[in-house]
């Protein structure tokens, strides 16, 4: 395994409130703790597209709307830096045949890419201009569970020798939760099934892919970005943001 795919590599910054733009070339992610929103305290009605209140009042558990909100409302955040236009002139649609959620202004669909992930209430969103492959997962790290066991039953056995070598728990934790976020970020990268991706080697399939990846931990998360093209991973623009960071005027 030439490359260090357990190196913490991806840049983290606490970025200002005005850094929402967008640029060629360059591939931007946000993360944002939403697991205290108010949803009542929001303004909805001057954030969200019609058809995305309609997919919010299909979220029934509270962590699944403010996971829902917080991540529009950082697209939106730099749709609105990035092209101008009202917030609800945007619309997030997820298109289920191309495996991608595409955002569009009006009925034209923007040349924008995007993948967001979710964890626990935090919310990550990579953003990108123009047509890009690239997949980004976020998990978090200290949640109790039988690392080894279900390593065997899902990973490949590479992987599950890497686990085994780790000693202490967290470092099987943190072995383990690593190459699970790189299968996540892969399968969107490449538009599969995350049951396509479990059992193979993740690390033979970046390289003979020709992919970048690149990772980090942070507050207690893992976070996997993997791309197809060699765009410049601008920041992590990290837990600073908050509901308030992102209200749009």
């Amino acid at each position: 395994m030439p490359i260090d795919y357990f190196a913490n590599t991806l840049t983290i910054q606490h970025g200002t409130e005005d850094d929402f733009s967008l640029s060629e070339k360059q591939l931007a992610v946000w993360l944002c703790d939403g697991s205290n929103a108010d949803l009542q305290t929001l303004n909805l009605k001057q954030i969200l597209h019609p058809d995305e209140h309609c997919i919010l009042a299909q979220r029934k558990k509270q962590q699944a709307q403010q996971e829902y909100c917080i991540s529009r409302m950082i697209i939106k955040r730099v749709l609105v830096s990035t092209f101008g236009a009202n917030a609800t002139e945007f619309a997030s649609r997820f298109d289920a045949e191309q495996r991608q959620l595409q955002l569009w202004h009006h009925d034209q669909l923007l040349p924008v890419s995007v993948s967001l992930s979710h964890s626990n209430g935090f919310v990550a969103v990579a953003m990108s201009l123009g047509n890009h492959a690239f997949g980004l997962d976020l998990e978090r790290t200290n949640k109790p569970r039988a690392f080894l066991k279900l390593a065997k039953h899902f990973y490949h056995p590479d992987e599950v020798e890497l686990i085994e070598q780790s000693a202490a728990n967290e470092q099987q934790a943190a072995c383990f939760y690593r190459i699970w976020t790189l299968k996540e970020a892969l399968a969107k990268t490449l538009k599969k099934p995350i049951a396509q991706l479990l059992r193979p080697n993740v690390f033979e399939l970046i390289q003979s892919n020709q992919l970048h990846s690149q990772s980090t931990q942070i507050n207690q998360f893992d976070l996997s970005l993997i791309c197809a093209s060699p765009l410049e991973f601008k920041h992590i623009q990290a837990s600073t943001l908050n509901e308030k960071s992102l209200s749009i005027n």
